[in-house]
């Protein structure tokens, strides 16, 4: 038993219709949605730093070397990053765009559209 505000599972029901889910598979996907987009702020943040850190080490590597200085250890640190970056971007692209409700609409309208027009352009047999 889950217990929700007034008017919340009116919303949820709705919403479920609109989506051609039952309530409890909406609820399911509102959760997913919920845990996934949390999981995609965090690697996009961490995205970003390693940008920022990719940046700041590649200009220290630089500098270093022109003052003839040991950078072995910066390039085993600066490759680290990369290998990070690299994988991070790869399950970047991997996450499945979600279909907007509008796309959805307008996938089922042509659907209608084809289905009406296909049904209007038969000979009678």
């Amino acid at each position: 038993m889950l217990r929700m505000p007034d008017g919340m599972r009116h919303a949820i029901a709705e919403r479920a219709k609109t989506n051609g889910r039952s309530m409890n598979s909406e609820i399911v996907q509102i959760i997913e949605d919920a845990i996934n987009s949390d999981a995609i702020k965090k690697r996009d943040e961490e995205l970003n730093q390693l940008s920022f850190k990719i940046s700041y080490l590649e200009t220290d590597i630089f500098q270093s070397e022109r003052y003839g200085k040991n950078v072995d250890e910066k390039k085993m640190a600066l490759s680290a990053l990369h290998a990070r970056r690299d994988e991070l971007k790869r399950a970047q692209s991997d996450t499945p765009k979600r279909e907007s409700f509008e796309d959805q609409l307008q996938r089922i309208e042509y659907k209608i559209d084809v289905l009406m027009s296909s049904k209007t352009n038969k000979k009678p047999a």
